[in-house]
């Protein structure tokens, strides 16, 4: 019997030290399995972080592209807003030349049609004063037809009362 004991501790320790074989084994293989789904995780993680960069970097780049399109057509609309402005500018200076011109030219004809009428004033203010005096020569000598008259008549009436 203590032979039977010794072999069933001999087989204990046999089945324990195989158990522990197979269990290291095993967690060999799950530490392997472990390593092995890390590193395609890190791979995978690697290949992703990698995979985003490009995208962000050619996301940038095609901000970076649009951004440069849009300054561009910026400063070119610009442009073209200041050459529309200058000709703006000049076609108005031009008008403003024409306009004041023109009213230099108006200005001097009203001052030529208010010099004829002044002109047309003082002939007409000449021939009222003619026949002004006309009519004075002609009331004094009527005066002094008249004063003759009454003279004569003064002297027909004082020589008929004597």
């Amino acid at each position: 019997m203590a032979n039977e004991v010794q072999m069933g501790r001999q087989a204990q320790v046999e089945e324990r030290r195989r158990l522990a074989v197979e269990h290291a084994e095993r967690e060999k293989k799950i530490n392997a399995t472990i390593s092995a789904l890390r590193a395609e995780d890190s791979a995978r993680i690697d290949e992703r972080d990698a995979a985003l960069k490009a995208a962000r970097e050619a996301h940038s780049r095609a901000l970076f592209e649009q951004m440069s399109s849009r300054e561009h057509d910026r400063l070119a609309s610009l442009e073209e807003r200041r050459h529309e402005r200058a000709q703006l500018n000049a076609r108005w200076e031009q008008e403003n030349a024409i306009d004041a011109a023109n009213q230099r030219e108006e200005a001097l004809r009203q001052r030529q049609v208010h010099a004829d009428l002044l002109r047309s004033n003082a002939e007409r203010q000449l021939e009222s004063l003619a026949a002004l005096e006309e009519e004075r020569a002609c009331d004094a000598r009527l005066v002094e037809n008249a004063m003759e008259e009454e003279r004569i008549h003064a002297n027909r009436w004082r020589r008929s009362r004597r």
